[in-house]
C-alpha cells in the first residue's frame, strides 16, 4: 500500500510537470519570460535521458529551455520530420516503427526519442508517428549544438575566472591560466568538512569559488596533544594547499569548511606541467602565512593568555555587580 501510494504520488508529480512544460512550450521561445525558462529548465532536470547534464551542469538545460520549440499535432498518424533533433512527449502518444521489427512500439508522456546521439539517448533511425493529438517539445540539431557550444564557452570562462582571480596568479600568463583551468574539476562540500590534513602529501591545489574555510595548525611541544591554533581564514579567490606553489610538498595546515564551499581542484600533474612556480613573483603574499614551530607556540601562548584574561575580567565584573546588588539591598 505504501509503495503504491509512493508510485501514485510520483506519477501525479510527473503529470503535473508535463502539464507545466506543455503550457510553456506552446509559447514561442522569444515570448517566454525568464521565470518560465527557469521553470522549464527545472522540469527538464527530471528527464536525464532527454537532456543529461553530466558534462555541462544545469547551464545546458537553461539554454535549451530558452530555445526549445513546442509542436502540437491535432490528429493521429502524423509523421514526425526526420533530421530534426530530438523530442520529449508532453501529452499524447507516439508510435515508433522500427526497421528491424514489424511490431510498433508505443511511447507515452515523458518518453524521449530523436536522431541526436547523447550519452543517455542513442541515435535512432526509426520512424515515428502520432497515435493521437500530441504536444511535443522539440530541440533541433542546430539549437542543441549551439547550446552545447555556448555551455562549453561558459564553463571554460568560469574555470578561467576562478584561476585568474587568485592573487598568487595575477601575473601568470594566459597560457598558464588556460592550462590550469582545463584541468579543474569542481567539488562542493557542506560546512564542517575537512578538506586537507596537516602533514599529508599535497596531491592537488584548490581554488575557492564560493564559501569560506578555516585553517588550523598543531602546536608542537604542548602538554595537550590535540592543541591547535587557528592560523587564518580562506575566502573566495584564495588557494588551498598554496604551499605547493612555494616548493612545499606536504600540507602545512588542516583546512575545514565553515560554510558550503565550491572549489576547483587542479591535480599535481597539471601544476607541474604548467611550471607554475616560474610565474609567481617572490613578493606575492600567501593567503596563509607560513609559521615555524616557535611562532606557533608564541601564537598559542598569546591566545591562551587572552582567554585567561577574558575569564578573569568576566569574574571581576560579575563580583562587582553582585557587590553593588548586595549593597543596594542592604540600604
Amino acid at each position: 500500500s505504501h509503495k503504491r501510494s509512493t508510485r501514485q504520488r510520483e506519477a501525479e508529480n510527473m503529470a503535473s510537470r508535463l502539464r507545466a512544460m506543455a503550457s510553456i512550450v506552446k509559447k514561442i521561445p522569444m515570448k517566454r519570460t525568464e521565470k518560465e525558462v527557469r521553470e522549464l529548465a527545472l522540469c527538464l532536470s527530471h528527464f536525464p535521458k532527454f537532456l543529461p547534464s553530466v558534462a555541462y551542469g544545469d547551464s545546458l538545460r537553461l539554454v535549451v529551455a530558452s530555445r526549445a520549440i513546442g509542436e502540437i499535432t491535432h490528429k493521429e498518424s502524423c509523421s514526425l520530420p526526420g533530421g530534426g533533433g530530438f523530442y520529449l512527449i508532453l501529452q499524447g502518444k507516439v508510435e515508433r516503427i522500427s526497421k528491424e521489427s514489424l511490431i510498433p512500439c508505443e511511447l507515452g508522456p515523458g518518453c524521449a526519442f530523436g536522431d541526436i546521439e547523447t550519452d543517455y539517448l542513442p541515435k535512432s533511425a526509426d520512424q515515428f508517428q502520432t497515435c493521437e493529438a500530441c504536444v511535443l517539445m522539440r530541440v533541433t540539431s542546430f539549437d542543441y549544438h549551439k547550446a552545447t557550444e555556448q555551455c562549453l564557452r561558459d564553463i571554460q570562462h568560469e574555470k578561467t575566472s576562478v584561476v585568474k582571480e587568485c592573487p598568487l596568479l595575477k601575473h601568470a600568463s594566459f597560457t598558464v591560466v588556460e592550462k590550469l583551468a582545463e584541468a579543474i574539476t569542481w567539488d562542493t562540500q557542506r560546512e564542517g568538512q575537512v578538506l586537507v590534513r596537516e602533514g599529508d602529501n599535497i596531491e592537488r591545489v584548490g581554488f575557492i569559488q564560493e564559501g569560506t574555510c578555516t585553517a588550523f595548525a598543531q602546536v608542537p611541544n604542548t602538554r595537550l596533544k590535540s592543541a591547535q591554533v587557528m592560523v587564518g581564514v580562506l575566502k573566495p579567490c584564495d588557494c588551498i594547499s598554496e604551499g605547493l606553489l612555494r616548493g612545499v610538498s606536504t600540507q602545512l595546515y588542516t583546512v575545514v569548511t565553515t560554510s558550503r564551499v565550491r572549489i576547483g581542484w587542479v591535480p599535481l600533474k597539471a601544476i607541474h606541467a604548467a611550471e607554475i612556480d616560474k610565474h609567481i613573483p617572490t613578493g606575492n603574499p600567501l593567503a596563509l602565512p607560513i609559521y615555524d614551530k616557535e611562532e606557533l607556540r608564541h601564537i598559542y601562548a598569546k591566545r591562551i593568555m587572552a582567554n585567561h584574561w577574558k575569564k578573569i575580567k568576566s569574574t571581576i565584573v560579575s563580583e562587582v555587580v553582585q557587590a553593588k546588588s548586595g549593597r543596594h539591598q542592604g540600604v
